[in-house]
């Protein structure tokens, strides 16, 4: 009895130690077991999968992304979309933030770039759905977006509330609303 009871613990431990092992290696267990003749023996390229993707999205999602696509497709046109690792990715971002235009709202290209990953995701998430590349080889899911810099704005009322008297009360005056 108490020999089963301990393969039991250990089985449930070595259980445990494959989950985590294949958590940290981005797998997820439904892979292992699932039909490899279902995965293409074609990938697309950039250039061919990109209007795949833009015809599937709605259009404020294509404005959107579209020419952070057509940056993908100028730099990696011809490559596969399987084969841009995820330090790729990055780099393709940085260079997306590095050469961002310059307006009155600038915020260092941090925009530009989370955008640029955004838009990457949005591919790989449709190459995963139409089973061109799984889950784990997903390279835009494992690259992190730009942390968002604090908003320039300045609060309405630092005072606690005061600075709005001064235009309360002509308001009050010309108005028939009550205020209190």
């Amino acid at each position: 009895m108490a020999a089963q009871q301990s393969r039991c613990a250990d089985r449930a431990d070595d259980l445990a130690a494959a989950r985590l092992l294949l958590e940290r290696l981005g797998v997820d267990p439904a892979d292992l077991v699932a039909d490899q003749s279902e995965c293409p023996t074609s990938v697309p390229t950039f250039s061919e999968y990109i209007p795949v993707v833009a015809a599937a999205v709605s259009l404020g999602t294509r404005s959107t992304y579209a020419s952070y696509w057509k940056h993908l497709e100028t730099s990696w046109g011809s490559r596969r979309i399987d084969e841009p690792t995820p330090s790729e990715v990055k780099q393709l971002a940085e260079e997306v933030k590095a050469n961002a235009v310059s307006r009155n709202n600038f915020r260092g290209g941090t925009g530009a770039a989370e955008s640029f990953i955004a838009a990457a995701r949005c591919l790989y998430h449709h190459a995963e759905d139409d089973r061109l590349i799984t889950r784990v080889a997903n390279p835009a899911a494992r690259v992190s977006k730009p942390r968002r810099l604090p908003s320039p704005r300045l609060r309405f009322t630092p005072n606690g509330g005061q600075g709005l008297t001064q235009f309360k009360q002509p308001l009050a005056a010309t108005s028939r609303s009550r205020w209190g």
